[in-house]
């Protein structure tokens, strides 16, 4: 998969996505209301441009970013990886799963009850 800076466009067009219902979008910040700070932990988010969910790419598209976001925990000196995913998806906490994620807690907010997963830094 082949990756690119993030253009002004790209950025500024995330916000406009639509997705089903059940998949409406959400902040970040909003998430997480709740947890723990961890100060060993990078936070990190996969989201998936609507017109890409489905085609069979997920976990090429999660690899990638989790690449990427290693080597930004590392050279922040941190050990884990952190994601909450939302209780009802069932198909990001397996894909999360199979991208060597564990299940850590669950915290419920504003925006709903949320599976938060860690995964260990090799």
């Amino acid at each position: 998969m082949q990756t690119h800076p993030l253009s002004e466009a790209h950025r500024s067009g995330i916000g406009t996505w639509n997705y089903a219902k059940d998949l409406s979008t959400y902040s970040g910040e909003e998430i997480a209301q709740g947890m723990e700070v961890n100060s060993s932990d990078l936070d990190v988010g996969l989201g998936m441009a609507p017109d890409f969910i489905g085609n069979g790419r997920g976990m090429e598209f999660a690899q990638t970013v989790l690449k990427h976001a290693t080597e930004l925990a590392r050279m922040q000196g941190l050990s884990h990886l952190r994601c909450a995913i939302h209780s009802w998806n069932k198909v990001s906490q397996l894909m999360a799963g199979r991208a060597g994620f564990d299940f850590s807690g669950s915290v419920i907010n504003d925006q709903g009850e949320f599976v938060v997963m860690r995964k260990k830094i090799a």
